[in-house]
C-alpha cells in the first residue's frame, strides 16, 4: 500500500512539473509574439523614414536642376535674331520650360514620394496608434488571464462538465457563454457566486438525463436549467439614481440564459463603490448592491466585503481570457500591415519610370530642335556661335547630370521594389509564425487540460489509497488488541506460534470460517460469567432480605395506620356529635326562632367525609348558605365557630373583625354570645366596631407619632368608668 502511495505521489509530482513546463512554454510563445510584432513594426518605421528623407533630397536636387536649365535657356535668347529664329527659340524655350515642369511633377519617383509623404505620415501615425491600442489590449488580456488562472487554482474541483459531456441538451459551462462588460467581472462573480461554475442544461428531459448521469458517475457540481423556448421578459426593477441593473453588464448569445440571469439577478444592482451601496440598501432593503471591487451588500444573510477575488470561476473563463490575449497579440502584429502604404510609393515609382521614358524621348526631340537653332544662330555670328557653343556645353553637362539623377532615381525605384518584396515576405513570415504560435499555444492548453484531468484522477486514487491504508492499519490494530484482550498474547508471539493442524483437504481460512460459524451459533460467551453469577447471587439474597424487611415494616405500618384511623374516626365522631349538639343551641341564640343543624355528607367514610351546614333563619324557607345574606352567613359561621369552642374549650380565643359585616341587631346577638364565653375563657377581638370596644374589659391600640416608632396603648374600661 505504501509503495502504491509513493507511486501516486511520484506521478503527481511529474504532472505538476509538466504543468509548470507548459506554463513556461505559454509565456515564451506570448513573449515571442510580442517581440516579433515590435521588431517588425520598428524596422518598417525606420525604413519608411529613410525612404522619405532620400525622396525629399532627390526632389530638391531635381527642382534645382530644372531652375538652372530655365535660366540658361532664357539667357540664350537673342533679341537680334531673325524673327523666325526668335519665334523658334521662344517656342523651344516654352517647350523646354514645360518639360522640366512636367518632369518635376510626374517623371521622378522621388517627387511622387514628396507629394505623398503627408499621406504616408498619416498612415504611419495611424499604424502607431493601432499598435499601441493592440499592445494595451494584449496586456489587459494577459493580466485578466493570469488573474483568472490564479482564481481557478483556488476555486475547487467541479467534475460536472466531464460527466455531462456528450449528453443531448447540455449546452456547456455557463462562463463560456457569458459576455461581461469590462471592469464588471468581480461584481458579476460576487453576485452569481457558485452559479458561475454551473453547467447549462436545457429544461425538461435533458435536465433529467444530466442529473441521472451525474448521480451514476458520482460527479459533483452545479447545474443551471434554462428554458430556451421562454420569451416572457422578466419585470424590470426600479433602479435608484447612480446605479445600474446588473443584467445590463452581462449577456449571452444562447437563448434562455439571459432570461435565467434576469431571474437570478432581478434584485441586484451595480454601483460605483461600497459607500453608495450602503446608502442604497439602507433606503431599499429588498435590493442587493454589488461593486466593481467585489463587495456585496443587502439582502438576507451575510454581506460580502472585499470579495474581489471571486471563488466561483470556471476554467472556460480562463480559456476565454487566454484566447482574447492571443487575439490581441495577433491584432497587434497585424497592425504592422500598415506597411501597405509603401505600395503607393512603389506604384508612384513605376509610374515615374514610364513617364521618365516619355520625357527622355521628348527631351531628345527638343534637343534636336535646339541644335538646329544653335547652328543657325552660329552661322549668323561667330561670337554668338562661340557663346552658343559654350551654353550648349553647359546644357550638355546639365543634361548628363540629369541623366545621372534619372539613373539614381531608377536605382532608388528598384531598391524600393526590393524593400517592398522583403517587407511583404517578412509580413507573411510573421503572420505564419503568429499562426503557428497560436496553434502551439492552443495545443499546449489542451495538453494542460488533459494533464489537469489526469492530476485530478491521480489525487482521487491517492485519496482512496490513503483511506484503504488507514482502514488496513485500523484492522491490524483491532486484531492486535483482540489478541491481547481475549488471548492475552502479543502479536509477535501469535505470529511465532505453530499453526494448528487441520483436516486434509481443508485450508486454514476455511477452518477459520467454520470455527467462526460455530462461535456465532454458540452466541456470545462471557468469560467472567461465573464470577458475575456469584456476585449477582449475593446481591439477590441481600435484596430478598431487604424486601422481607420492607414487607414486615409495611405490615407494621399498615397496622399503625389502622389504629390511627380508628382513633381518628372515634375522636372525630365524638367531636362531631358534640359540635352538632352545641350548634343547635348556638344557632338558636344567634337566630331566635331559627333552626340549624350539622350533618355528614358520607357517614360511612368518616376519614374523607365533609360536613354540611343546614341553616334556616326565622321567617325564611331557605337552608343553603349561598342563598343567605352576608350578615346571615357571618352569623352562621360564628355559630359553627362557637360550637367548636363549646365542644372543645380553650383558655384563649383570637377573633379578627368577625363582626364587621353585622348590623346592629346581629351585633347585639354576637356580643351576648361573647358575654357568655367571658366566664370560661379570655377572648381577644380585633375590631373597629364601637359597641364591641365598649363590651371589652381592656382596650389595646397601636399608634405611631410622626418620625417615631410604633407604640402599644392599653386602657381598662373600668378605670375610665370609675374616673
Amino acid at each position: 500500500m505504501r509503495d502504491e502511495n509513493s507511486e501516486y505521489e511520484r506521478h503527481e509530482i511529474e504532472l505538476r512539473d509538466r504543468l509548470r513546463a507548459l506554463d513556461v512554454s505559454v509565456l515564451d510563445v506570448e513573449q515571442s509574439l510580442t517581440v516579433l510584432g515590435e521588431e517588425g513594426l520598428a524596422d518598417w518605421m525606420v525604413r519608411i523614414e529613410a525612404l522619405r528623407e532620400r525622396s525629399r533630397g532627390l526632389s530638391a536636387l531635381v527642382e534645382e536642376k530644372r531652375r538652372g536649365v530655365t535660366r540658361d535657356l532664357e539667357a540664350a535668347a537673342d533679341e537680334g535674331v531673325v524673327g523666325t529664329l526668335i519665334a523658334d527659340a521662344v517656342a523651344l524655350r516654352d517647350e523646354l520650360s514645360g518639360l522640366p515642369t512636367s518632369f518635376t511633377d510626374s517623371s521622378l519617383p522621388g517627387t511622387r514620394v514628396v507629394i505623398d509623404s503627408q499621406s504616408a505620415q498619416d498612415a504611419l501615425v495611424q499604424a502607431e496608434s493601432d499598435w499601441r491600442s493592440s499592445e494595451g489590449e494584449a496586456a489587459r488580456a494577459r493580466a485578466r488571464s493570469d488573474a483568472l488562472e490564479q482564481q481557478l487554482r483556488i476555486a475547487g474541483d467541479d467534475d460536472s462538465a466531464a460527466a455531462l459531456s456528450g449528453i443531448d441538451g447540455v449546452v456547456g459551462p455557463l462562463m463560456e457563454y457569458l459576455q461581461i462588460e469590462e471592469g464588471a467581472e468581480a461584481a458579476v462573480a460576487c453576485a452569481l457566486g457558485d452559479a458561475l461554475r454551473a453547467t447549462v442544461v436545457q429544461k425538461g428531459q435533458p435536465a433529467r438525463r444530466a442529473i441521472e448521469a451525474m448521480r451514476q458517475g458520482l460527479a459533483r457540481g452545479l447545474v443551471l436549467v434554462i428554458d430556451s423556448s421562454s420569451t416572457t421578459p422578466f419585470p424590470a426593477i426600479s433602479v435608484p439614481a447612480g446605479a445600474r441593473s446588473l443584467t445590463e453588464v452581462v449577456h449571452s448569445s444562447v437563448p434562455g440564459i439571459d432570461e435565467t440571469l434576469a431571474r437570478l439577478l432581478s434584485q441586484t444592482i451595480l454601483v460605483a463603490d461600497w459607500r453608495i451601496a450602503l446608502d442604497v440598501v439602507s433606503e431599499n432593503p429588498d435590493l442587493v448592491a454589488v461593486t466593481p471591487d467585489g463587495d456585496r451588500l443587502g439582502g438576507v444573510g451575510v454581506w460580502n466585503v472585499g470579495g474581489a477575488q471571486a471563488t466561483a470561476v470556471t476554467r472556460a473563463m480562463v480559456q476565454d481570457a487566454s484566447q482574447l490575449a492571443v487575439a490581441a497579440e495577433v491584432s497587434r502584429v497585424e497592425a504592422s500591415r500598415a506597411v501597405e502604404n509603401a505600395r503607393a510609393i512603389l506604384t508612384a515609382s513605376r509610374s515615374a519610370e514610364v513617364q521618365q521614358v516619355a520625357a527622355q524621348e521628348r527631351r531628345s526631340v527638343l534637343q534636336d530642335r535646339l541644335d538646329d537653332v544653335e547652328a543657325r544662330l552660329a552661322a549668323r555670328d561667330p561670337g554668338q556661335q562661340a557663346e552658343a557653343e559654350h551654353r550648349r556645353r553647359v546644357i550638355l553637362e546639365r543634361d548628363a547630370t540629369l541623366g545621372t539623377i534619372i539613373d539614381r532615381l531608377s536605382n532608388h525605384s528598384q531598391a524600393v521594389e526590393r524593400l517592398h518584396e522583403r517587407l511583404r515576405s517578412r509580413r507573411q513570415r510573421e503572420t505564419e509564425t503568429a499562426r503557428a504560435s497560436t496553434d502551439q499555444l492552443e495545443g499546449l492548453r489542451k495538453e494542460r487540460t488533459q494533464l489537469e484531468r489526469e492530476l485530478l484522477e491521480v489525487r482521487e486514487r491517492v485519496t482512496q489509497a490513503g483511506v484503504a491504508d488507514a482502514e488496513s492499519r485500523i484492522k491490524l490494530e483491532n486484531a492486535v488488541e483482540l489478541l491481547r484482550a481475549e488471548f492475552d498474547v502479543e502479536a509477535a508471539v501469535a505470529l511465532d506460534a505453530p499453526a494448528p493442524s487441520v483436516p486434509e483437504g481443508t485450508t486454514l481460512a476455511g477452518r477459520a470460517r467454520e470455527l467462526e460459524r460455530d462461535v456465532r451459533l454458540m452466541g456470545p460467551i462471557n468469560p467472567l460469567a461465573l464470577a458475575e453469577y456469584g456476585s449477582l447471587g449475593e446481591r439477590v439474597e441481600f435484596l430478598q432480605s431487604q424486601i422481607e424487611d420492607v414487607r414486615s415494616s409495611r405490615r407494621e405500618l399498615n397496622q399503625v395506620i389502622r389504629m390511627v384511623n380508628d382513633e381518628i374516626v372515634s375522636v372525630f365522631q365524638q367531636a362531631f356529635e358534640d359540635v352538632a349538639e352545641h350548634f343547635k343551641t348556638t344557632f338558636s341564640i344567634l337566630f331566635p326562632g331559627g333552626t340549624g343543624k350539622l350533618s355528614l355528607i358520607d357517614p360511612d367514610d368518616l376519614l374523607n367525609t365533609g360536613i354540611e351546614i343546614d341553616a334556616r333563619p326565622s321567617g325564611k324557607n331557605v337552608r343553603r348558605l349561598s342563598l343567605l345574606s352576608g350578615g346571615e352567613r357571618s352569623l352562621t359561621a360564628l355559630a359553627f365557630l362557637f360550637s367548636v369552642f363549646r365542644a372543645r374549650p380553650s383558655p384563649f380565643y383570637l377573633l379578627d373583625e368577625v363582626e364587621a359585616a353585622l348590623d346592629d341587631v346581629n351585633l347585639h346577638r354576637f356580643l351576648d354570645l361573647v358575654q357568655e364565653f367571658r366566664e370560661e375563657a379570655q377572648l381577644v377581638i380585633v375590631t373597629h366596631q364601637k359597641r364591641t370596644m365598649e363590651a371589652g374589659t381592656v382596650l389595646y391600640g397601636v399608634s405611631m407619632a410622626p418620625g417615631d416608632s410604633t407604640r402599644i396603648v392599653s386602657q381598662r374600661i373600668s378605670d375610665v368608668v370609675s374616673s
